[in-house]
């Protein structure tokens, strides 16, 4: 598997593990050392959701936020499921515009997971919310962020998504805009939002 010390006292969850982590940077333990899977200790802490190990990882003046895994996701594209590990990655300089080969940027994660607070942040820090080409940030059919959660039934979300600034009027691949896949998706509420 390819993990070291390091990893090891990573994924633990005994709570005492963080002095361990600690002794470990100290003495020259290296948090952007990658095991097997190309995963790195931030990835850990990100998928853990936990900020305590996060932090401590993030002292490290050379911790690199922008490590692709073995699925090309960054640590931002898997802590969108946590509001506090997204907010502490982007207060740190992630970018939330990374888009790996074979992956979408933590924004289209964050829209298809549903969490409304991630999706918020990534605006607020700047994530891409428009294509900057024909299908540039959407997922492998060119749905956009907003034609995803218009599809899952998402209001809050295509509320944040609208209030930003996002076209409505941006078509997928097939040529739908976000009122047609509102309509597949029998989402009245958010018809009557994208018609007003």
């Amino acid at each position: 598997e390819g993990n070291t010390a390091l990893f090891w006292a990573c994924w633990s969850d005994d709570p005492d593990m963080l002095h361990v982590i600690e002794y470990l940077l100290e003495h020259g333990a290296d948090v952007n050392c990658r095991n097997d899977d190309d995963t790195v200790p931030i990835h850990v802490a990100a998928t853990r959701d936990d900020v305590a190990l996060l932090h401590l990882l993030l002292r490290q003046n050379d911790a690199n936020l922008e490590m692709l895994d073995s699925s090309k996701s960054t640590p931002l594209m898997m802590a969108v499921k946590s509001e506090r590990i997204t907010k502490i990655l982007l207060d740190r300089g992630a970018n939330p515009n990374v888009r790996p080969d074979d992956n979408y940027p933590a924004l289209v994660h964050a829209v298809r997971a549903g969490h409304t607070e991630a999706v918020r942040l990534l605006v607020q820090y700047g994530a891409e919310i428009d294509p900057p080409d024909d299908f540039g940030i959407g997922d492998d059919m060119g749905r956009q962020p907003l034609h995803l959660a218009a599809l899952r039934g998402n209001r809050d979300i295509v509320s944040v998504l609208l209030a930003s600034g996002v076209s409505a009027t941006a078509k997928s691949k097939d040529g739908r805009n976000a009122v047609s896949w509102a309509a597949q998706g029998a989402n009245i509420d958010i018809l009557n939002d994208l018609l007003r």
